[in-house]
């Protein structure tokens, strides 16, 4: 099921996108973001941060993969962003944070993870996909948003 299909020609509209975006999200759901190099990603998960509360800076976690943060809503206590730029597809089965993202599978949070052609596996729960691409101007960006696998509750 396709949510959206937009293009995104600032910061601020990408902000806006991702406002509009986690009115949708629930405890449990991961995004898995896709897109080449410098299309977005980061700057849409930051905006996510922004729209559930975080206070935190919210930044690349490319050394570290993964980043956890509180939220201000009541409904989704934490945000967890993963990295996987640095990780090919085997490092990323073997990597200790990665097996406690999805064994914790973040019930109380939703985990957001970029470059997540880069997984091995499935995730487990709601699932959505946001892909990113550069548009025809220098500036713009193509993004979609798909709800890829929904678990029925």
């Amino acid at each position: 099921m396709q949510l959206k299909e937009v293009k995104v020609k600032s910061i601020e509209e990408m902000d806006e996108l991702a406002f509009s975006f986690s009115a949708q999200l629930k405890a449990g759901d991961f995004i898995l973001l896709t897109g080449e190099l410098g299309a977005g990603k980061t700057t849409f998960v930051q905006g996510l941060a922004k729209a559930l509360g975080v206070s935190e800076k919210v930044a690349s976690p490319t050394f570290t993969v993964v980043g956890e943060y509180k939220t201000s809503r009541k409904d989704i206590k934490k945000l967890v962003h993963v990295d996987l730029y640095r990780l090919s597809v085997a490092e990323t089965e073997k990597d200790v944070a990665m097996n406690d993202v999805f064994e914790d599978s973040n019930k109380e949070g939703v985990t957001a993870i970029e470059w997540a052609d880069r997984l091995s596996k499935g995730v487990p729960g709601r699932v959505w996909q946001v892909e990113f691409k550069h548009g025809d101007k220098l500036e713009e960006r193509v993004v979609s948003i798909n709800l890829w696998r929904s678990n029925k509750k």
